[in-house]
């Protein structure tokens, strides 16, 4: 028997239906990774506002008898800003823990006052007029109403050297505040450490909404040098805040349209 011929046939080769090309599937993926990216950066931009909106600027509330009250046009909170020695200035208004004070040491709590002297200031009550003498030089501050009294019953004449790391501080009521010129006679003549200090108020009313704060010219205009920490509202961290809610918002959108849609293509008939 003669064996079978087999037919020389040509066979193409097999090409998939166009719905089954893997190409759809693989956009749809990019999608959802950019997507992904995008809500990630956003976290990070967010996060990095946040930081510097809740934990380099704190809010802290006031009583209603504080001795600054005519600088903070009665308002019933502080924007603080972290500051250390570097960053405080003559004429600066500062939050520190009570417990610093020598004769409440270990009672802690958060007390408001005027920066008057800084290491290496010799501070003084005072010259021929009532006002407070920094190096020599005499101070008005038309925020004090109680100055022309500091050589009244309550304050003697004083002298005091700040050691470096500290602050002198006084409240604006001059005549009502418990600050150094209390402690002269203790050791360190009364002054703050730096180290007690929470920060500069540089802000009043709410830390999403806040009021720059005017510094004071008051010390600079005696001839001293050093301006008083500019007000500041936090403007660059509650935009970083925002944008990257925004970017986490438009992330998450994305997220959820992408998986849709790859899921609708999944379903495609063969």
């Amino acid at each position: 028997m003669k064996p079978c011929a087999v037919p020389d046939t040509d066979f193409d080769a097999f090409t998939p239906p166009v719905w089954s090309v893997p190409a759809a599937k693989r956009g749809v993926s990019r999608a959802l990774i950019a997507m992904i990216v995008l809500a990630l950066v956003g976290v990070g931009v967010a996060g990095f506002g946040a930081f510097g909106v809740v934990v380099q600027y704190r809010s802290f509330g006031l009583s209603p008898d504080y001795s600054e009250a005519a600088a903070l046009k009665d308002t019933d909170s502080v924007i603080v800003k972290a500051a250390d020695a570097p960053d405080i200035h003559r004429g600066d208004l500062v939050m520190f823990d009570f417990g610093a004070f020598p004769d409440v040491a270990g009672v802690h709590g958060a007390i408001l006052k005027r920066v008057i002297g800084i290491g290496g200031d010799t501070v003084s009550c005072c010259d021929g007029t009532g006002h407070t003498r920094v190096n020599g030089k005499s101070v008005i501050e038309p925020y004090a109403p109680g100055w022309g009294h500091e050589r009244g019953d309550i304050f003697a004449p004083y002298s005091a050297k700040v050691p470096a790391g500290t602050i002198f501080v006084a409240g604006d009521d001059r005549d009502h505040s418990r600050d150094s010129r209390l402690y002269i006679d203790e050791p360190g003549a009364g002054t703050i450490p730096v180290s007690s200090v929470y920060g500069v108020v540089v802000a009043t009313g709410d830390r999403f909404a806040p009021q720059p704060l005017t510094p004071t010219t008051a010390f600079t205009d005696a001839g001293l040098e050093g301006a008083a920490t500019p007000g500041d509202d936090n403007l660059l961290n509650r935009i970083l805040l925002a944008a990257g809610l925004a970017l986490l918002f438009a992330g998450v959108l994305g997220v959820i349209v992408s998986v849709i849609r790859s899921g609708g293509k999944r379903r495609l008939p063969a």
